[in-house]
């Protein structure tokens, strides 16, 4: 009797367990369903949405295209800027470019203020105080007061860093739409020393040289 309620139970047992198992596994189905369903209808609605806010866009350039082409020019404008905003690599560049520019010039024709130019970026950039702001659309090349690497008080004190007041008289290139324009600037007559046409000046003034070793 014992044997037999025994065999029972664990018919019971198995079956109870096929059940659930079952049930289980119609729930897990259900809710995958569900939860793809609900995924299709919201691709759907934003789909729908996307599709009216294109077709309104596309009606209101047609009722007003002059004001469609002011935002479409603006946007184009600001997004060239994003894509060329020149980055520190090539501020490098261009500063090795003009050197050597500058160095295949003897110091009778080369331009005071280009040389002078290029001497205190190469001497800014061998302190470690050359800096570049991105600020999205374009890029500052500035001047700190001190190297990154420094660990003076002087250095890390915050009551004792740059501050905005005179931050205009640090900033030394302005980055944008790809090119930066204080250095295209003094370089745009590099081969041109004023002093050439006078003689007194040119005989008292100094040789500029760029050090090869800094480039």
């Amino acid at each position: 009797m014992a044997a037999l309620l025994s065999v029972c139970m664990r018919r019971v047992s198995s079956r109870h367990c096929r059940l659930l198992h079952s049930r289980v596994s119609e729930q897990k189905k259900g809710f995958f369903r569900r939860t793809v369903a609900k995924g299709v209808d919201f691709i759907k609605l934003l789909l729908s949405d996307y599709k009216a806010v294109a077709m309104d866009t596309v009606s209101d350039i047609k009722e007003r295209p002059i004001k469609a082409s002011f935002y479409i020019s603006v946007l184009g404008v600001f997004g060239y800027a994003f894509y060329s905003n020149p980055d520190y690599d090539s501020f490098d560049v261009e500063v090795v470019k003009a050197s050597n520019e500058l160095l295949q010039l003897g110091h009778i024709v080369r331009n005071p203020e280009s040389d002078q130019h290029l001497q205190n970026i190469l001497r800014w950039r061998n302190q470690g105080i050359l800096r570049r702001w991105n600020l999205v659309f374009f890029s500052l090349m500035w001047t700190d007061n001190y190297n990154q690497e420094c660990v003076s008080f002087e250095a890390q004190c915050k009551h004792l860093k740059p501050r905005w007041l005179n931050f205009q008289d640090r900033i030394v290139d302005i980055g944008v739409f790809g090119r930066w324009y204080v250095m295209k600037k003094k370089m745009t007559d590099y081969d041109i020393n004023p002093a050439e046409f006078d003689g007194d000046k040119l005989k008292n003034s100094s040789p500029w040289q760029l050090p090869g070793s800094q480039l």
